[in-house]
């Protein structure tokens, strides 16, 4: 960085900044959901806590942050351009958040609850942010418990 002209230091010091300011609202932002949403996350964690078949819950978050974690290059180099897309991925998540509180829908929250997580990333950091990560994003659908009426109970 020292080769580099003033001008070029002062625009890759910005960008620095706005990333780091990018996710630390971002972070922000989920942690304010996850506490808006407790109950739902509760619930999400309780199924991975008391089921054999969905313990794996509590390893795809982890998982997630490394994928993401392991793209830190490529995403040090994209600006950070919010996305009104985003903020109507949220507004959709709410509306099925909704839904699921009304029809008592646990699995409908659940999906609410990693929605507005993609929401945020996408609303904050913006679409190139967003698709860089969208494996990652997609990934965390994972931790969902979802899936019982497809299996069949075992007879012995």
């Amino acid at each position: 960085m020292r080769d580099m002209p003033i001008e070029k230091q002062a625009l890759a010091q910005s960008s620095k900044d706005a990333l780091r300011r990018g996710w630390g609202v971002t972070a922000l932002l989920l942690v304010m959901m996850g506490l808006i949403f407790h109950k739902a996350v509760w619930s999400m964690v309780t199924v991975w806590m008391n089921s054999a078949t969905y313990g794996h819950g509590f390893l795809i978050a982890p998982v997630a942050i490394y994928l993401a974690w392991d793209k830190r290059h490529l995403l040090a180099q994209l600006p950070v351009r919010p996305s009104l897309f985003g903020v109507g991925w949220i507004f959709g998540a709410g509306l099925l958040w909704l839904v699921g509180e009304l029809m008592a829908a646990n699995v409908l929250q659940h999906l609410a609850v990693v929605g507005f997580i993609q929401g945020a990333v996408l609303a904050i950091m913006g679409v190139s942010v967003a698709r860089v990560l969208m494996f990652p994003l997609g990934y965390l659908f994972f931790m969902v418990p979802f899936g019982d009426f497809a299996s069949s109970p075992c007879s012995n």
